[in-house]
This record gives C-alpha cells, structure tokens and sequence, in this order.
C-alpha cells in the first residue's frame, strides 16, 4: 500500500489465473451491452444496475460486478484505507468500526433511504479506433467519490488464443 501522491494500491495479477481466464473468455459482445460500436475510440461503461438486470450476461460478471458493489467489497476498502479516509477526513466517519458499519449498496439500486454508502461496478471499454485521436487526455477524477478503483483486463495468450 502506497500513500504518496495519495492513497492506492497495485496489485498484479489481483485475480487467480482461472478467474480471470473466465472472465475474459466471457467478455460481454457490445451488442450484449448495447454499445454502438460505430462511434470512433468512444469510452462507454455498463453500470452495476444494469449488470444485475441484464440476466443475457455470463453469470460470472454478474457475479463479479456485483460482488465489487457489495457490502463485502465496501468492507475490505474500509479495512485496507481506514486509516487513510480518517487522515483525509478527520471525524466524518468515526472510527473504523463505525465506518465498517455503514451499509452499502448498489447506486440506482438503492438509495441513501436504505443504505449510507452507495456503491458501483461497471463494465467498461473504448469502441474501435477508426481515426487516431484519444479518447480523454489526461484529468484529474472527479473529488465526489470516497474511491475508485480500476481494474484492466490486457491480452494475455489465454484470451488471444481464445478469440482466435
């Protein structure tokens, strides 16, 4: 775990070999998540409440978005960066306890009625490049979120050699 410029980790290979050879062997097609593939290098992301309503998805990612919007994955953030969160945000959370017993759920699922941390996953990728260009330069994210995390999913010769 890593503090400076702020708080992250890294993790390679953050899943077993099997896993993340399913996963990618199961991508969703973008007509499964209705992406208009026409459109030149244009990011596009599928949300958590979408996943959990689209029963056409492989099971595996409707499982593995929702496991990463769920009570248990809030659960593990608060224990890798609790100490991080009350650094940055001295006395808005209590302490670890009291902010490990927040409930999450799952934003457009649920609202701040039913939970006090509203989480999200989401599919996401870039349409095909046709015209050079980028799709966003380099930013900043926005400050309205308490995390984010990324996970990317590079051709390995597992997935290769499946789409072949």
């Amino acid at each position: 775990m890593r503090s400076d410029p702020f708080p992250h980790i890294v993790l390679k290979n953050a899943l077993p070999e099997a896993l993340y050879d399913e996963l990618a062997a199961s991508f969703p097609s973008a007509k499964a998540l209705g992406v208009d593939t026409r459109q030149n290098n244009k990011r596009w992301n599928y949300f958590a409440y979408k996943v959990t309503k689209n029963g056409s998805l492989p099971k595996i990612w409707r499982d593995f978005i929702a496991y990463h919007a769920s009570q248990a994955f809030y659960d593990e953030i608060v224990d890798l960066f609790y100490e991080d969160i009350a650094a940055l945000y001295p006395g808005r959370f209590g302490d670890k306890a009291q902010m490990r017993g927040m409930r999450a759920g799952t934003r457009k699922l649920v609202d701040f009625s039913s939970a006090d941390v509203l989480m999200d996953a989401m599919i996401s990728g870039n349409t095909p490049v046709t015209t050079a260009g980028s799709v966003r330069t380099s930013h900043v994210d926005l400050g309205d979120k308490l995390y984010s995390g990324l996970f990317y999913m590079r051709p390995t010769t597992t997935t290769r050699s499946a789409a072949t």
